[in-house]
């Protein structure tokens, strides 16, 4: 088995970097484990302004669905497991963590990435597929290599980009041709930048306020949230629908628990952290019409959708048990993969190509790296 549980938790610590408005003033807290503490509340929001817990009517929550079993078909991705690999079926993007290190490989050979500096996203999509390297100095902005697959062109976001140029370090997603990043606004204020790669423009979206900031971006096309936080209240950070220049707080999540979100056309679905003390022990959540379901233990920071669903690990819960890829599609929670048997931990799922999902596995039993085709992508 590579590694261990702990072993895969601090690797996972540095995934995401926050930054706050101020640009003389780094938060207060980092988030720790696979990705920020966070919160989640109902405040109203505003176009500039950080949101604000408040209290609000809890929704009635169901019954805790028992998972049914449906393992998928899964396929073994070539390749190490050394590398942490994604494929949408023509393509793989193969990050060595180890090295710092992405390998972007198509129907024609390896496209050759220019940009030079530690690896630290590696985003395969529908259409392109995103290397974002850092500087050695932590201070220069973030590169980020983006290749058309239609053609292997390369083009370049930077420091140096108009409309949203990139900063040092930050959270990155990848949504068909919309790529996210942090970027510096007016008056160096903490932004989220919008690249369009199809016309290659970039616009810069909401700005936190000062001295806040904000990480883990979901996009997708029924909406995109962050997570904001505020160095005034630094334990507690709001989960966010954003639109443009506007923020609004995801209605239900338990304020202060939140910890990252995804938007489906069934509903929110959203991890919570109850213990800050044992950070990597989530639960999962999600809005199903006027009614909250309780989709039981997750691990967080691996919350994705892919397909038609939304899916996410969930570590041992006892002793015999191993790690479980758990899928909701908004009606039916089910386990997709299990790993082999032994001690075990699954990395976050990665979504390739809008339907094709790749899991890394680590067990006693043996390590493997799989994909399989898991509904309608776009």
């Amino acid at each position: 088995m590579r590694g261990t549980l702990a072993a895969a938790t601090l690797a996972l610590v540095g995934l995401l970097a926050a930054g706050c408005s101020d640009p003389d003033a780094e938060p207060t807290a980092q988030p720790p484990g696979r990705d920020p503490d966070a919160s989640g509340s109902t405040a109203a929001a505003s176009p500039n302004g950080s949101p604000s817990p408040s209290p609000t009517t809890a929704a009635p929550v169901d019954p805790s669905p028992t998972p049914v079993v449906d393992v998928l078909d899964w396929t073994p991705v070539p390749g190490s497991t050394d590398t942490t690999t994604t494929t949408d079926g023509t393509w793989t993007l193969a990050l060595d963590e180890e090295a710092g290190r992405a390998t972007l490989t198509g129907p024609d050979g390896e496209v050759a990435d220019p940009a030079r500096g530690r690896v630290t996203d590696a985003l395969l999509g529908a259409s392109y597929a995103v290397v974002v390297h850092q500087a050695r100095s932590e201070d220069d902005p973030s590169t980020a290599t983006v290749t058309d697959l239609a053609t292997g062109a390369t083009t370049t976001l930077d420091g140096d980009t108009p409309g949203a140029p990139t900063t040092s370090g930050g959270t990155w997603a990848l949504d068909r041709d919309r790529l996210a990043h942090a970027t510096r606004g007016p008056s160096g204020a903490y932004c989220l930048g919008v690249a369009d790669l199809a016309s290659g423009t970039s616009r810069t979206g909401w700005c936190a306020p000062a001295r806040s900031g904000f990480n883990a971006a979901h996009l997708g096309p029924d909406g995109d949230t962050l997570l904001t936080f505020d160095d005034s209240q630094p334990s507690c950070r709001t989960l966010v629908r954003v639109a443009d220049q506007v923020v609004t707080p995801l209605p239900d999540v338990t304020p202060c628990q939140g910890f990252e979100a995804v938007l489906t056309a069934a509903g929110p679905v959203w991890s919570e952290v109850p213990d800050a003390e044992r950070i990597e022990a989530a639960t999962v959540h999600a809005g199903s019409g006027d009614a909250l379901v309780d989709l039981g233990p997750g691990t967080s920071g691996t919350l994705t959708t892919c397909g038609d669903a939304t899916w996410w690990v969930r570590d041992p819960q006892g002793d015999t048990d191993v790690a479980e890829l758990m899928r909701w599609d908004g009606t039916t929670l089910s386990v997709a993969y299990r790993a082999a048997p032994g001690r075990s931990f699954l990395a976050a799922p990665r979504c390739g190509g809008g339907d094709v999902l790749s899991v890394s596995s680590f067990s006693e039993g043996g390590d493997a790296q799989v994909s399989a085709t898991v509904g309608t992508g776009s």
